[in-house]
């Protein structure tokens, strides 16, 4: 007998919190044996991950938080609309910010499993695809909402200004550090990042940043995790794993740059 919706919710979330091990991992007994098993895990999947980018783009939405739209509901729509919504148009600016915030972490997902998916074939020379797609989908689908969140909070909340220009001097750094090392003779919107000050944090701020820390220490955890429990792979091989996921950002930077400055 299935466990209700809120008990197996409740259930995750304390997994993915204190026991990702068993969070992350594929119930291989019922997962592989059969078609059926086979459809029922990917539904599954794929059901969990509809359910955590909801969970994750409705606050953002109905809080303003993010990508929120003013566009009024074009008539093919109004005319779809069930009578029972007073408003179309604003069912309409809901389904739209619903959309744009969810396509973003949808587009770091697929990112994250290319990335992690093609080190374990590198580091293994083989490996199930839907044991990465389950690893990446659980985590992605946890943490990563989380970081997205907490990021998203920083950028549009009034009084947190010194930790959102915290956080993007960090991203700046990085992205500096491989412009550097190339040598290439190119710049960021809004130059160099500043000196990096942590003085003059808000308790919320700070708050935030611990959650963006500890979410990020998770969301690397699990991938390791995952490549240890579903993939079977050894500390070495896992740990490969992460440095090659490290590296695709860098890759990424290092592309943009090339590209930048030889085609633009």
């Amino acid at each position: 007998m299935s466990a209700l919706p809120g008990v197996a919710l409740a259930g995750s979330m304390f997994d993915a919190v204190f026991r990702p091990e068993r969070f992350v991992s594929v119930r291989r007994e019922t997962a592989f044996r059969t078609r059926l098993g086979l459809a029922r895990q990917v539904v599954g999947l794929v059901a969990f991950y509809v359910w955590n980018v909801f969970l994750y783009a409705l606050p953002l939405t109905l809080a303003g938080i993010g990508f929120t739209s003013t566009a009024s509901a074009p008539e093919w729509f109004a005319a779809l609309a069930p009578a029972t919504v007073g408003d179309p148009a604003g069912l309409w600016r809901l389904l739209v910010g619903l959309f744009q915030n969810s396509a973003f972490l949808t587009i770091a997902t697929a990112v994250v499993l290319v990335s992690y998916h093609g080190a374990v074939l590198v580091s293994r020379g083989s490996g199930g695809l839907l044991e990465s797609v389950h690893t990446v989908v659980y985590t992605t689908g946890a943490y990563l909402a989380a970081m997205f969140t907490g990021v998203m909070f920083l950028s549009t909340t009034p009084g947190l200004e010194t930790a959102e220009t915290l956080v993007l001097n960090v991203q700046k750094a990085g992205f500096y550090a491989v412009i550097d090392w190339l040598g290439a003779d190119v710049a960021l919107p809004g130059g160099r990042p500043g000196q990096l000050v942590v003085g003059g944090l808000t308790t919320t701020g700070e708050l935030i940043l611990a959650l963006l820390v500890v979410a990020s220490l998770y969301f690397v955890y699990s991938l390791y995790l995952g490549a240890r429990i579903n993939h079977g792979m050894d500390r070495l091989q896992s740990t490969a794993v992460l440095v090659a996921i490290s590296a695709a950002p860098v890759i990424y930077i290092a592309g943009s740059v090339v590209y930048s400055t030889v085609f633009l």
